[in-house]
């Protein structure tokens, strides 16, 4: 389940606009994964799977120092710089722009639409004063393992 609370957004003009802002989300190491996937009953011993996962993240890692993309089910990925050029001749420079590895949902991650729906269910559904959220708006939003395995 992933805890929000709303609190007053400062960066705006309008005194009834609220931000979302994450709590209280629990964190999972590779272990925590590895330990999940044997219990779940794999035939995969736990041993060949840290070994495959292992693999798995350092190819990812190789593919990125290298310049490519990833496109998984979890993540994809891409770079963008940012900066201003002196013409077309100019090359990068680490004084003046910065490279960017950008991360979004993969293709079997969180779809926005399903996101989109779950938030308008559970703002309807709102609770007051939980979470360390005292005297704003606060609630919880669940969703369907097999789309966002948020739970």
């Amino acid at each position: 389940m992933l805890k929000y609370c709303l609190r007053e957004n400062l960066l705006t003009a309008k005194p009834d606009d609220f931000m979302a802002q994450v709590t209280d989300s629990q964190v999972f190491t590779l272990d925590d994964i590895i330990e999940r996937m044997v219990k779940r009953g794999t035939t995969v011993t736990r041993t060949d799977l840290a070994a495959l996962m292992q693999l798995y993240t350092q190819e990812c890692t190789y593919i990125v120092e290298e310049g490519g993309t990833l496109n998984t089910p979890l993540i994809n990925t891409s770079y963008s710089i940012s900066g201003v050029f002196d013409g077309a001749d100019d090359g990068f420079d680490a004084k003046r722009h910065a490279l960017h590895l950008n991360i979004t949902a993969g293709t079997g991650g969180i779809k926005s639409d399903v996101v989109s729906d779950f938030m308008q269910r559970v703002c309807r559904r709102q609770t007051r004063g939980i979470y360390g959220c005292s005297g704003i708006h606060a609630g919880t939003m669940k969703g369907r393992r097999e789309y966002s395995g948020i739970r």
